[in-house]
């Protein structure tokens, strides 16, 4: 895209020529180092391209309204000679039959899930045996509710895929999600870097504990049944230690905060000598060989392997670059978060913290965002409703109780009258900053699933994301990712997202709403593009690149009622979508589950303030009766309309 370097001089006149110089010269070198890279070309309809940074370096997908199952898809298409898979779940019925088809045509597929999730994973029984397919069962090893919680796909050693989605339909369909397409190769490595050590902890596990040493069997009578209890519930069977010596009863305590387990965080043994705590022999030889061989191993992001600095609380990386990666619980993502949210306190007035959680259980998070609100900083806070009126997830809202809880008012006084607890301001006040986030697009199942926040100051903008929950498993025990991103244009995007939650969750879909307004007009004054991206004005300079991303509004729908089974092809015909695109794109398939409760969900596109004309069909046969129209989104966000009936 040819930029008019002087209208842009001209504009930012109050630069000196050698600063315009400096900004052409890195525009230069990024053009440059940009055709280097191959960027994966994806057959995507427009509104689910998902929006990327001017230099492509950078896409994200957000769940539902790009529908990122098609873009993730798409990707798996493209790979020509390998794609590495390292995975909490993956149960997307056609991907499997994707891997297979890319193995037959010479692409090494490396497929590893969660030790527990995978006797239960669809994918794993439907990858063929073939010499381009290998399986790894991924084990964590520090006990509590161990889960190996990353969604990590590598294709062709070109672009990372990962967020907070699983790979499944309700992480790619039905909850708020989000997926990154990440091409920077320094990033690349470092996952690369953990997969390797994920696949080996695996090997030296399978090895020893399994009967076949490969873990490839799905019976659990082939697995050590000692080992096979801790890798799947966290614990260790009282039989398997002799409690009477030294601190060897700590292994079985009764109560989990006060339990050891046999590694701690960094995989090291928690008890000195702790294989002597186990009675079978040989059971102990091959503790003992597990702990041997897995220090050879594990190391934190920078390379330094664990057993040589011990104290993982005082280990620091020094990344440089605009992506820092850190990996739970060995760096200490926890601490990131910590830190970078209490970036704000230096001037807390100019500074905010917007936050999308599923929830937060997490006490010193916790506790560090109620601090920010004492010093003015400006918060927003998402809290999943499922999750906040379940027992399971309320540890932490009495330390949230000060900066109040924001919608469906009998939900909330009864969950904070169970806990003797009164809101401070009236459930439809806006005083009230944690947003309970209500996503009901597929019934009880449905949930915003995202772990990301924006942290502003006036040194700039943070954006914090990856797999892991804010609470204290995620941090201490299983096995995660978190970024640290100070993008612009990455940042910017994920900017406009919260802009469009906020939309929907808290201001009732209504754009003429002044409180709405004045959210965009001071988000704005730290993200001069986020008006771009909302359609508000055309074009902008991002971290020296000219910016005109395609603008689009996505209505979010539901069906019920569709005389269909799950595997059916379902299509929604859009009328607009096929003269927008000349009949490439004149339908949308719809998507089910057994979790969506009887509903049908897909988005519609729209150029903003067009009203759309839509019906169903199943097959290009069965049509609905029904024919229907709706307004989108003055804005570049997304709506969600009514649940349409067949």
């Amino acid at each position: 895209m040819a930029i008019d370097y002087q209208k842009e001089y001209l504009r930012f006149s109050h630069q000196t020529k050698e600063n315009v110089m400096k900004i052409t010269l890195a525009m230069v070198l990024m053009l440059i180092s940009s055709s280097l890279l191959a960027f994966k070309q994806l057959d995507l309809a427009p509104h689910l391209k998902g929006t990327c940074a001017p230099d492509q370096m950078f896409c994200a997908y957000f769940s539902p309204q790009d529908l990122p199952i098609e873009a993730v898809r798409a990707y798996l298409k493209t790979a020509t000679t390998s794609i590495r898979i390292a995975t909490y779940n993956m149960s997307i019925f056609d991907y499997a039959d994707i891997l297979n088809q890319k193995a037959k045509d010479g692409v090494k597929i490396e497929y590893m899930v969660d030790f527990k999730l995978s006797f239960e994973n669809k994918t794993w029984p439907q990858l063929k045996n073939h010499p381009n397919i290998t399986k790894h069962r991924l084990p964590v090893l520090r006990g509590g509710n161990p889960q190996m919680h990353n969604k990590l796909i590598i294709i062709d050693n070109e672009v990372l895929l990962t967020g907070s989605a699983n790979y499944s339909y309700m992480g790619l369909v039905a909850n708020y999600e989000n997926v990154m397409a990440i091409y920077y190769p320094d990033v690349i490595k470092k996952f690369n870097d953990e997969i390797d050590e994920l696949k080996s902890i695996s090997q030296i596990v399978c090895n020893l504990f399994s009967n076949d040493h490969t873990c490839d069997s799905n019976q659990i009578k082939d697995y050590d049944q000692v080992m096979y209890q801790y890798i799947t519930q966290g614990t260790v069977n009282p039989s398997a230690i002799n409690p009477a010596l030294g601190e060897c009863s700590k292994l079985i305590n009764k109560s989990q905060k006060d339990r050891t387990p046999i590694l701690n965080p960094i995989l090291q043994p928690e008890i000195k000598n702790v294989e002597n705590c186990f009675v079978n022999p040989d059971l102990s030889k091959k503790i003992k060989k597990l702990i041997e061989e897995i220090s050879l191993v594990e190391k934190y992001v920078s390379g330094i392997a664990t057993r040589d600095q011990p104290n993982y609380l005082e280990q620091d990386s020094h990344q440089e670059g605009k992506y820092k990666v850190y990996f739970s619980p060995e760096d200490n993502p926890e601490s990131q978060i910590i830190n970078t949210l209490n970036e704000t306190l230096g001037r807390p007035v100019e500074s905010f913290a917007y936050v999308s959680a599923n929830f937060i259980t997490n006490h010193r998070i916790a506790q560090t965002l109620s601090n920010l609100h004492k010093q003015g900083v400006r918060l927003r806070i998402f809290f999943d409703k499922g999750r906040f009126v379940d027992p399971m997830f309320q540890s932490q809202l009495k330390n949230l109780l000060p900066l109040g809880f924001f919608g469906e008012p009998s939900a909330i006084e009864e969950t904070l009258l169970k806990l003797g607890l009164r809101n401070p301001n009236p459930s439809g006040s806006f005083f009230n900053l944690v947003t309970m986030f209500e996503n009901n697009l597929t019934g009880a199942w449905g949930c915003n699933h995202n772990k990301m926040a924006i942290v502003g100051t006036p040194k700039g903008l943070t954006l914090i994301n990856g797999s892991a929950n804010w609470s204290g498993g995620a941090m201490k025990i299983n096995d995660e990712n978190l970024f640290i991103i100070k993008d612009m244009a990455a940042i910017t995007i994920y900017l406009r997202e919260f802009v469009s939650q906020l939309f929907v969750y808290r201001y009732g879909q209504n754009p003429n709403l002044k409180e709405f307004k004045d959210e965009i007009f001071y988000l704005s004054k730290y993200a001069p593009c986020l008006k771009t991206l909302l359609g508000i004005e055309t074009g902008c300079i991002v971290d020296g690149q000219a910016w005109n991303p395609d603008i689009k509004s996505t209505a979010v729908i539901t069906y019920t009622d569709v005389p269909a089974s799950m595997h059916d092809p379902v299509y929604l015909y859009v009328k607009q979508l096929d003269e927008l695109t000349n009949g490439k794109y004149h339908s949308m398939k719809m998507y089910t589950h057994e979790n969506f409760q009887g509903k049908w969900v897909t988005t519609i596109p729209a150029p903003l303030n067009w009203e759309m004309f839509f019906h169903a069909y199943i097959d290009g046969q069965d049509r609905s009766s029904n024919n229907y129209s709706l307004h989108v989104a003055p804005l570049g966000i997304h709506v969600l309309t009514g649940n349409y009936r067949w």
